[in-house]
């Protein structure tokens, strides 16, 4: 019998699209704040990552993300320019205070979701994840006012495994998928990482500006 599947936490895109299409105010050498969790140091996670992208080596239309570069979008700031040193130090002081009282979350990643200009690790329970992004954006507004980006409750948290460079069919890649016998795997988020982005070479690469620190682990001890 086919081995059961969960169902996917988000529905598949019906089309896949390329990501590289320049997005305004966008160009080689524009540099971006964004809040991110890095995923690199969290082993099971880049592990699991991993597994599903050993799947994706063979579609030419996905640039598949090396590890170093593995990330959860949390929530953009603003482009570098339009940021000044203080204000930015003034963002990392007020989402470090809002951060340190909620207690870090324990993750599950499961099932990959086809989005339509990536593939992505999506956590199976995106709600822990929301409430980080709801303190994020309140420490960025705090300071400058309306963040950019949709609301929490909108927010669909994942991790991209690859990105898609040209128009596709995504039933292959969804066969190719569902056929990595991959366990789900846990982590623990402890942090998030303020960072300062670029798209310069086909993929976002950064610099580390400062983290935040959540509270202490949800998960129970004996």
């Amino acid at each position: 019998m086919p081995r059961a599947l969960p169902p996917l936490p988000y529905p598949d895109a019906e089309e896949l699209v390329d990501h590289w299409w320049w997005r305004p105010g966008w160009r080689i050498g524009t540099r971006f704040y964004a809040w991110h969790v890095t995923v690199a140091d969290l082993d099971p996670l880049a592990g699991h990552v991993a597994a599903y992208q050993e799947a994706l080596v063979q579609f030419g239309f996905l640039d598949l993300i090396p590890r170093r570069w593995l990330h959860l979008t949390v929530q953009g700031l603003d482009h570098v320019h339009a940021v000044s040193a203080r204000e930015r130090d003034a963002v990392v002081d007020a989402v470090r205070q809002r951060l340190a009282v909620i207690p870090a979350p324990v993750l599950t990643f499961g099932r990959t979701v086809l989005g339509r200009e990536a593939v992505a690790v999506p956590p199976v329970d995106p709600q822990p994840l929301r409430v980080v992004h709801a303190a994020v954006r309140a420490g960025i507004e705090a300071i400058r006012g309306p963040a950019a980006g949709a609301p929490s409750e909108q927010y669909r948290p994942h991790v991209s495994a690859a990105y898609v460079n040209a128009a596709a069919g995504p039933d292959p890649v969804r066969a190719a998928l569902d056929a990595v016998a991959a366990d789900p795997v846990q982590i623990t988020l402890t942090h998030a990482t303020l960072i300062e982005m670029h798209r310069d070479h086909r993929r976002y690469e950064w610099t580390t500006i400062a983290t935040a620190d959540l509270g202490p682990s949800q998960q129970r001890r004996p």
